[in-house]
């Protein structure tokens, strides 16, 4: 610490002084003109405070921290009456002092001792042994002891009140002007607002009118355009009749056109319901090497005299899924159409791995979030371009090239693939190269279980006794029909329930491990071995069993602590409904 001024105050000619030096010290150290006010008046309220109405002695120091930077000037001002105490004399003028400059906390300092502090601006000069000497020598020569200090002090005072005041008012009318301008911006933005809601009203019912208008058109289209095909496969197969070459031709145009349109049809038709949300999920045990015996029989015949070899590796080392086998067949059935299409010659592989939690993924930067299973189909055909790897996966989307003349597709079964796979709590990505072929790849879980992340707020909290049946929780659903299913989940679409429909396979040790659902019903229409063995396990791993009656109601719950929460909650489900 470099010290600056020391002066002992003894009587009123002493603080106008120590007011004068702080003033001329802050100037001198290069603070700017109301950083001097700050700091003079924070030295005044210190004095004031230490020598109280009987004049006590008092006596305060200016220093300079020896630190390279940034340095600080410190005040510290000692007196009988700056006691640490609220109510003492000097409190006032200590927590005035305070609101101007920051107080330090100084070890083993004395309770009669207050110690400020305020950092030198930027850009200041060092303050040195030799700038320091030169500051104490310039604050000798303030003569504070003349009897027209005091009347200078005060004068001095008045021009920095009135040049506070003048700047308050300039603040409080640019603050006038803010506050006006802010006024005038929320105005805008609650404009834009209301013009937003509006835009979003009218494409979300533009998205319900082209929802309505692909599922109709689905609907209504398909059947004739069955119809067609039909009835051009008995004429091309001359059930009626033999033809000549150019009818059979231009029958055969007609079939191959009808195909492509019924193609399109449908995969419109499972976009349309995708998008609003009527596709459910039908959870079952299934195993990898049986679905891809099932893919097999099925691309056998568009594989009848092509020179591509189909292969699938046998999953040896991959355990049975708990999912929706169809929608993971649907997903790489549209992977193996396109490698057919767009490979002229070489082979497709089919593959599957098992993936640890935590395990790195190919082509992804983030590792398995869980127990996975990746699939992958590999095709040496024409590839794709980095800057068409970007856009493959949206609505009527293709890759241009001259194949695209001879094998034309629809763009949506891409599309359809990540939409599926993101119902399923998966994904799918792509890594390919022009002139070498594609890897198309299918990431789901081995345990299916819903995204709570994207469930919305709760309704209304579960009872504290209750809490273990727990919000935003998986509740099981067994029933062998599909229309008992429907009317379970709209019993319980509003509740604090995640619905979760699963087949009697599906009810294994490890799939309830993982899935750890809340609470199973069971519909009065499961009979059998399997549905006992199912319901035998859920009470083995103490899961509450609610039994639906054949009228819906729930007529028994298998699990005393809940049997009478469920009651009540079942009947403000069934009054929502």
């Amino acid at each position: 610490m470099t010290p600056l001024v020391r002066i002992r105050l003894r009587h009123d000619l002493d603080a106008v002084g120590m007011r004068q030096t702080a003033r001329h010290v802050a100037r001198l150290l290069g603070f700017e003109y109301h950083d001097q006010i700050r700091i003079a008046t924070a030295v005044s309220e210190l004095v004031r405070a230490a020598t109280g109405d009987d004049e006590a002695v008092a006596l305060a120091e200016l220093a300079v921290t020896n630190d390279s930077a940034p340095q600080r000037l410190v005040i510290r001002v000692r007196g009988a009456n700056l006691e640490c105490d609220a109510t003492a004399a000097g409190a006032g003028g200590t927590l005035a002092a305070e609101r101007l400059l920051d107080r330090l906390d100084v070890e083993d300092r004395e309770s009669d001792e207050v110690v400020l502090a305020r950092t030198l601006p930027h850009g200041a000069p060092l303050v040195t042994a030799l700038r320091a000497e030169e500051i104490r020598k310039a604050i000798q020569q303030i003569d504070y002891t003349a009897t027209h200090a005091y009347l200078t002090e005060l004068k001095q005072q008045n021009r920095e009140l009135s040049s506070t005041l003048l700047e308050l008012e300039r603040k409080q009318e640019e603050l006038t002007r803010l506050n006006a301008e802010l006024a005038d911006t929320n105005r805008g933005v609650m404009a834009l607002y209301s013009e937003l809601d509006e835009h979003a009203n009218h494409l979300r019912q533009a998205d319900e009118i082209k929802t309505k208008f692909f599922s109709n058109m689905s609907h209504e289209f398909r059947t004739p355009l069955n119809s067609i095909c039909t009835l051009s496969k008995l004429l091309l197969d001359e059930s009626d009749g033999p033809l000549n070459a150019e009818q059979a031709r231009q029958v055969r145009l007609i079939h191959d056109a009808a195909g492509e349109m019924l193609e399109l049809v449908s995969d419109l038709l499972d976009l349309s319901k995708v998008e609003a949300g009527k596709v459910s999920l039908q959870v079952g045990q299934f195993d990898v090497g049986e679905l891809f015996g099932t893919l097999r029989g099925m691309m056998r015949p568009l594989l009848h005299g092509s020179p591509i070899s189909l292969e699938f590796d046998e999953p040896s080392h991959v355990p049975r899924i708990i999912g929706d086998q169809a929608k993971v067949g649907q997903v790489l059935r549209n992977f193996l159409s396109n490698a057919v299409k767009f490979t002229e010659e070489g082979s497709i592989k089919v593959s599957a791995r098992r993936l640890r939690d935590g395990e790195p993924i190919s082509g992804q930067s983030k590792p398995a979030a869980q127990e996975s299973v990746l699939f992958c189909v590999a095709d040496t055909g024409i590839g794709i371009g980095p800057d068409d790897q970007e856009f493959i996966f949206d609505e009527f989307t293709q890759v241009r090239h001259s194949l695209q003349r001879k094998v034309r597709g629809t763009g949506l079964g891409l599309p359809l693939c990540r939409k599926l796979a993101s119902m399923m709590g998966g994904r799918v990505w792509v890594e390919s190269e022009l002139g070498v072929g594609s890897r198309f790849y299918l990431l789901v879980p081995r345990f299916y279980r819903p995204a709570f992340d994207r469930l919305p707020p709760l309704r209304q909290p579960v009872p504290e006794k209750h809490r273990g049946i727990g919000a935003k929780a998986p509740l099981l659903i067994l029933t062998q029909s599909g229309e008992r299913s429907r009317r379970i989940e709209a019993l319980f679409e509003k509740s604090v329930f995640e619905i979760v429909p699963a087949g009697i396979d599906a009810i294994t040790k490890d799939y309830l491990e993982r899935l750890q659902p809340r609470a199973a019903i069971t519909d009065f229409g499961l009979t059998g071995a399997p549905a006992r063995e199912a319901v035998a396990r859920l009470q083995r791993c103490a899961i509450p069993l609610i039994h639906l009656g054949a009228d819906g109601d729930f007529v028994a719950a298998r699990h005393p602590s809940t049997r009478a929460w469920w009651t009540s909650r079942a009947s403000k489900h069934c009054e929502a409904a």
